[in-house]
């Protein structure tokens, strides 16, 4: 995830008191906040694991781990010249609406003000840009916003404090719509698109193969995964077919997604990850077993484990089937239906890797590993 200019710790021109006023400079300016926009109110500065205001809802929960969090802030310098010549700068800090350190923010902005351990990683970057004062003169509207020389000893004094004063905002407000990493300008600044492209680039392959399935998991998701870690990812409780959603195992499902997780309620513990689309790229990291591998290559990949072949048609609805148990878990296989001699001799092929589950909770034709 790359987030611009995105206000984690809040803004100093959010909350009830300060909000209005920026609605009103848009007013003067020709412009106006869509209706219902709640983020100037819900947003003010909140430090480190402040709750919102009352009716904005809680913080929002962390990003689960795996994810890569990058967080770009626009940093904004104001030249003070005279006659082509830059007698000093004020460097601002901010993009004019969200400062640095409110978009590089995210790790201290959840519940508790502290990021927890395991969760996304987070990387912090600032596209800096200068604006020259005199162009903030050139819009009539903009100069009410400007500071004067006479106060820009208190801006730098304000500035050094960190005090989001109002001479410092003003002048933060006015540079934000001529400098091109102000809030308004940065998503179709150049420098900040490269950045963005910087980071994609340098983003390493996918560690695993998504299709890959160990006995401990599939790809992504394993076996130790929980009841909140779902939730967390977007998936929610199905129920169970026979007894609800108050079952004693129950199915977590996204949609769009292909795998389903078989819950134990009491513990909210994954029990088994089910391969709920039929998903036929599946492949185990052992041998590359999947489907069309006969019987035959599946026993010679998984000949140092307990291998249970279920050929009496009982592996569930009349099929018949293979569960193979390792160390942390179990990987269940469907057969095709086959004589006799095919089984005995290995040329029997499977037609569906059904999912991983825990010892004993294997996913088979009858089961989802509940």
């Amino acid at each position: 995830m790359i987030t611009l200019g995105t206000p984690h710790l809040g803004s100093p021109w959010g909350g009830p008191d300060v909000a209005p006023l920026y609605e009103k400079a848009l007013t003067l300016l020709g412009k106006e906040e869509p209706p219902d926009a709640s983020g100037g109110f819900c947003l003010p500065w909140h430090e480190k694991g402040a709750p919102l205001l009352g009716d904005c809802g809680p913080l929002p929960p962390y990003l689960p781990a795996g994810v890569t969090v990058t967080q770009l802030a626009g940093g904004i310098t104001v030249d003070r010249s005279l006659f082509g010549f830059t007698m000093y700068s004020l460097p601002l800090s901010t993009d004019g609406i969200v400062p640095v350190t409110s978009a590089h923010g995210y790790a201290t902005s959840g519940e508790g003000g502290a990021s927890p351990p395991g969760r996304a990683m987070v990387r912090s970057r600032t596209q800096p840009c200068r604006a020259d004062f005199a162009k903030l003169h050139e819009t009539a509207a903009l100069a009410t916003f400007a500071p004067t020389v006479a106060f820009d000893f208190l801006t730098m004094q304000d500035l050094q404090r960190g005090s989001q004063t109002p001479t410092v905002m003003g002048l933060a407000f006015a540079a934000m719509f001529i400098a091109s990493c102000g809030h308004k300008k940065q998503p179709a600044d150049p420098k900040t698109t490269d950045q963005i492209v910087e980071v994609i680039k340098a983003m390493p392959p996918p560690f695993v193969d998504t299709s890959e399935v160990r006995f401990d998991g599939i790809g992504e998701f394993t076996l130790a995964l929980t009841a909140t870690d779902l939730r967390a990812r977007g998936y929610v409780n199905k129920g169970n077919q026979y007894a609800g959603p108050n079952a004693v195992c129950v199915r977590y499902a996204r949609e769009g997604q292909p795998l389903g997780f078989s819950v134990e309620s009491s513990t909210g513990r994954v029990l088994a990850i089910n391969n709920s689309a039929g998903v036929k790229a599946l492949h185990t990291k052992v041998g590359n077993i999947r489907v069309n591998s006969t019987l035959g290559e599946l026993r010679t990949a998984f000949a140092s484990h307990q291998i249970e072949e279920l050929l009496d048609h009982d592996f569930g609805q009349g099929s018949n089937g293979v569960i193979v148990n390792g160390p942390d878990g179990s990987i269940a296989f469907s057969l095709d239906d086959a004589p006799n001699a095919d089984y005995a001799s290995g040329r029997a092929r499977i037609t569906y890797l059904n999912g991983v589950g825990l010892r004993g909770h294997a996913p088979t034709s009858a089961e989802d590993g509940c």
